[in-house]
């Protein structure tokens, strides 16, 4: 592609995106958090971090002002009816329970008049324990080699910084793994030397009052396992156990049915069509992936339910892209890609400039 190519390509689809983004089809568009916060102040995967505080607080008007935001039981109560919604509809959910989500999230839905649902794996909720993924990060940031290489799951990796990009592709080694998390968690201390102190994970997740404070302030309050092993990965014994433990730890602490569920990673092959039958059989009444799309209502597939991951502090044109292509492969459409790389960094830039000039 050359740069004039580029150029046409990036202005046809910028208006393209403006223009979805104003005539969204009638769907459910639900939109996927991890952490939020500032993701250069971490020890752990900054990749976690959707956005900052400012980032989160204009997205969540965004939403606010382009569908209607509703909570949970809306969503059941649509998917049961099989009704038709008569404009586009959005959630916003949070995954994995992290401290800053009450901290940080809480207050801005809160003072927005915005719902949210929030996964939590139960065994890490009011615990010190630092979760594998986050482990698994620390890890290549500490490790004193250029290179990483453990068979049979990790072919030679560069792991030396920037560090982002090498903690992404070991954490992408390690999950397409079969092998137990415990297993793999050792062979990477082995291999770089490194390991967890005593009290790395404090405060890291929420506690149980703080779950609760969400839930009586009218945030829902969703599975997300109880230890977040990859559910492909596991015999159906073991699935059972982590649905059926962490909805039931859920609502003895809230006192209150919990009927929905996210799968840990959520990729089309972390879970199974054996995974959402199960889920169904232990009561649960929808689960989502973490597979960007919309999702058409009514539904054949309440136990397969898409979202959009948000993440890079996307910006309005940024957030407004992900919508508007969301369930696009832009892998499959020649020079697509670069035009999306080409958007985010005049987005970039755009913003040095306004910083610049004080304007922001």
């Amino acid at each position: 592609m050359n740069r004039y190519e580029m150029k046409r390509d990036l202005l046809r689809l910028a208006g393209l995106a403006a223009y979805r983004w104003r005539t969204l089809p009638p769907a459910v568009y639900i939109f996927n958090y991890h952490r939020v916060g500032d993701a250069g102040k971490t020890r752990f995967d900054p990749n976690v971090f959707s956005c900052d505080e400012a980032h989160f607080a204009l997205q969540v008007r965004l939403i606010r002002a382009r569908f209607d935001v509703i909570r949970m039981s809306q969503l059941l109560d649509l998917i049961e009816s099989g009704r038709r919604p008569q404009r586009p509809l959005a959630m916003i959910t949070f995954d994995d329970g992290y401290r800053d989500n009450y901290a940080a999230a809480f207050p801005i839905l809160r003072s927005e008049g915005v719902p949210a649902v929030f996964f939590l794996p139960t065994s890490y909720i009011g615990s010190t324990r630092v979760p594998w993924w986050d482990e698994v990060a620390m890890m290549v940031r500490q490790a004193k080699q250029a290179q990483l290489e453990i068979e049979p799951w990790c072919e030679r990796l560069p792991i030396g910084p920037p560090h982002g990009e090498a903690i992404r592709q070991v954490l992408a080694a390690f999950k397409r793994s079969e092998l137990p998390i415990e297993l793999k968690l050792q062979q990477l201390r082995d291999a770089t030397g490194c390991s967890l102190g005593e009290r790395d994970g404090a405060e890291l997740f929420m506690n149980w009052d703080e779950v609760r404070e969400l839930s009586a302030a009218g945030m829902d309050i969703g599975s997300h396992t109880h230890t977040h092993r990859i559910l492909a990965h596991l015999d159906l014994t073991e699935q059972e156990q982590e649905l059926r433990m962490s909805k039931a730890i859920l609502e003895g602490q809230l006192g209150t049915p919990v009927d929905t569920l996210a799968y840990p990673v959520g990729g089309a092959s972390a879970y199974t069509q054996e995974t959402q039958e199960l889920a169904r059989r232990c009561g649960y009444r929808a689960a989502f992936n973490f597979i960007a799309n919309a999702n058409p209502c009514p539904t054949t597939s309440p136990f397969d339910l898409y979202r959009m991951g948000v993440g890079d502090n996307a910006e309005p044109a940024d957030f407004r892209f992900l919508t508007a292509f969301a369930g696009v492969d832009f892998g499959a459409v020649p020079g697509v890609r670069q035009v999306k790389r080409v958007l985010h960094d005049v987005s970039a830039l755009s913003r040095q400039v306004k910083r610049a000039a004080g304007l922001s």
